[in-house]
């Protein structure tokens, strides 16, 4: 900090004046974050004017160097000497070599080049801001007609390390007086500024409240910086001030994205799962929220006040808020919801049922859970007759008309929980007490030494007729176990096809096909004979055109292959 006088004429003095290029950058400043995540923070932002000499650097638009760089690529032979060599020294051309330098590279691509400017200037700064720092936002050439007879604040090096430089490009409003006779004129352009390097900064001598609207998305952040501002007018010796409007727009701080989710996720004592890019959430949490749970995201949140990260705002709204379970538990919550609302608007077919509840299952937010589909009786004890009764009597009606055309066998086969089974005839019910070649078992989910013992117990009891599993390709667990001999595995992609558990059986006369609503780990205590049923499958006969492509596809291979 440095109070003395600065003779502003004798730093006036020094300085060569650079003529200003009237040419400006353009850009699209409007906000495109396509579908998805989409919040607007409002607030006022406190900014000041500071006189400043320093020295500047604008990118400006150069058609005509460009035009020149190219036409020294194609014909540099041809060129003159006196613009070879001013583009020599612009470092833009490599005389050696008679190529254009990597400086040079640049401004074809970019049709801009670096332009550097030193002078008095009139900046107006944002106040230390959380979110924008210390920000230049408009700068006004001073005509220097007279001496501002003020006080330095920061000189030398104070003013150099004092945070008013700027070392990375933004973009900012330039006001220039146009002096013509008696009269004046201001210009308000918009320039990319790369370079600030000030010298003397004087005291603040105005400041004002702008409003700052951030647009923040999954794929692009926009600062909008909107208000009037006070500029000098030069048309006389006295200081005049006159009103210009500011409309800025700064594309940065997309790095805050997650920050500022963190920050809306605990107004619904959530937390931002930074790698799904989703808040993670308890079902009681949005169940006020139409569709939250079919959609996995809220529509429109507008209730969030005074929210303070990157500075406190006073407005806040969310669109399209990515939603997904906190954990399993709460995983299975919301899929009984989802049952619930998909039920109880009206009847579903099984087909329809089947599809709709494999694609929300499959869900980015929901994949993870491995939950299982849901059906038959499984399905139909989820609802409650009294709490839930449209949603319990649509599924009662659909399990009561599902029609199975199966010529062997024609009545679904429930288990109860608990029961105690002969697993030996349990098979044989299920393959029509005739022998079998080959057993498929289907079922994304297989990788427990458990699953795989069930599995082992299951072939013996087929009379250890060759069995292949289709499963997916799990990193851990099923990939180190030993299937049952005779039999093989066959990896499968994760589809909404495949939600199943498939049992197939294929005779020398005939094949028996069915779905089961649970994974093998129905079978408990197995000693050898019998088992004790946990919860409650249900196992319902399918026609081959039924079943899912992929399992059609295996069935039609073993059958030519074996000659069945």
């Amino acid at each position: 900090m440095n109070s003395k006088q600065v003779s502003w004429q004798d730093e006036l003095n020094k300085i060569k004046k650079i003529p200003s290029d009237k040419n400006h950058m353009t850009d699209d400043f409007s906000v495109n974050n396509g579908v998805g995540l989409n919040v607007v923070l409002t607030r006022q932002v406190e900014v000041k004017r500071y006189p400043v000499i320093a020295e500047l650097t604008f990118k400006r638009k150069r058609p005509d160097l460009v035009s020149l760089l190219k036409a020294a690529e194609q014909r540099y032979d041809a060129m003159p000497a006196r613009l070879i060599a001013y583009l020599k020294r612009e470092q833009l051309l490599d005389t050696d070599s008679a190529s254009v330098t990597p400086k040079g590279e640049e401004v074809i691509s970019t049709g801009c080049i670096d332009v550097k400017e030193r002078g008095l200037y009139h900046i107006w700064y944002t106040a230390n801001d959380p979110l924008l720092g210390i920000r230049p936002l408009m700068i006004q050439r001073d005509t220097a007609f007279f001496d501002p007879n003020m006080k330095s604040w920061k000189k030398g090096s104070d003013a150099r390390n004092s945070g008013f430089g700027v070392s990375s490009t933004s973009t900012v409003d330039v006001i220039d007086e146009v002096l013509a006779g008696k009269n004046s004129k201001q210009s308000q352009i918009k320039l990319l500024l790369t370079a600030l390097k000030p010298e003397v900064i004087c005291s603040s001598n105005q400041s004002a409240k702008l409003v700052l609207e951030w647009k923040l998305g999954l794929e692009k952040s926009v600062v909008s910086l909107i208000g009037q501002l006070e500029t000098l007018d030069f048309s006389s010796n006295k200081n005049k001030s006159k009103p210009s409007s500011l409309d800025l727009k700064i594309e940065q701080y997309h790095d805050s994205l997650d920050d500022v989710m963190g920050a809306i996720a605990l107004e619904f004592d959530a937390t931002w799962d930074v790698n799904a890019q989703r808040m993670t959430v308890c079902l009681d949490k949005i169940d006020h929220y139409p569709s939250a749970v079919q959609n996995f995201e809220v529509s429109r949140v507008e209730e969030i006040t005074d929210l303070s990260v990157k500075g406190r705002f006073n407005t806040v709204q969310v669109n399209q808020l990515p939603l997904q379970p906190k954990d399993r538990r709460d995983a299975v919550q919301w899929h009984k919801a989802w049952l619930n609302h998909f039920h109880a608007k009206k009847y579903h077919c099984s087909v329809d049922m089947y599809q709709r509840q494999a694609e929300w299952l499959d869900h980015e937010a929901m994949a993870s859970f491995n939950l299982s589909l849901k059906q038959g009786q499984e399905l139909l004890a989820n609802f409650s007759r009294e709490g839930q009764a449209e949603a319990y009597w649509h599924v009662a009606a659909m399990i009561d008309l599902s029609p199975s055309q199966s010529k062997k066998l024609n009545l679904s086969i429930t288990l109860m929980d608990k029961e105690q089974l002969s697993l030996k005839e349990f098979i044989r019910q299920l393959c029509g007490e005739e022998p079998i070649n080959k057993m498929i078992y289907s079922d994304r989910y297989v990788y427990t030494n458990k699953q795989l013992r069930n599995l082992e117990a299951i072939a013996r009891c087929t009379g250890n007729a060759e069995g292949m599993l289709m499963t997916l390709d799990h990193s851990k667990g099923v990939g180190n176990l030993d299937l049952p001999a005779s039999w093989e595995r066959q990896i499968i992609q994760k589809k909404n096809t495949n939600h199943g558990r498939y049992w197939v059986f294929i005779g020398s006369s005939h094949h028996w096909y069915w779905e089961c609503s649970s994974g093998l780990d129905f079978i408990q205590n197995y000693d050898g004979e019998t088992f004790t049923v946990a919860g409650i499958p249900t196992f319902t006969p399918k026609e081959e055109a039924e079943l899912p492509q992929y399992l059609q596809h295996a069935i039609k291979e073993i059958v030519v292959e074996e000659g069945l």
